[in-house]
């Protein structure tokens, strides 16, 4: 397992973080899919509402949602989808 450190960006390319970072976010709901540590942080720090949601229990934390191939029936990943401003897709797919 990579170690990295909470205030350290997601693994995003640096194009798409330095336009998504110019944009106002601090009002913003996002929804994160692939929601390591320290970009969980990240994102929290960021924006108003986070819901991040993992598959990997490497990774996972009480603060995430689990995040399954059955993500379709998941009545509050569907809740979460509809506030959401953003959704960043972050994810290995297993």
């Amino acid at each position: 397992m990579e170690t990295r450190t909470s205030s350290q960006a997601p693994n995003l390319t640096k194009s798409f973080l330095d336009y998504f970072l110019t944009l106002p976010l601090s009002d913003k709901t996002i929804v994160e899919i692939g929601s390591a540590p320290w970009s969980h942080k990240f994102w929290q720090s960021k924006c108003k509402t986070l819901y991040s949601y993992e598959d990997d229990l490497t990774y996972f934390r009480q603060t995430m949602y689990p995040f399954d191939h059955e993500y379709y029936k998941n009545n509050n990943f569907i809740k979460h989808l509809a506030q959401a401003d953003y959704v960043i897709i972050d994810n290995e797919p297993n």
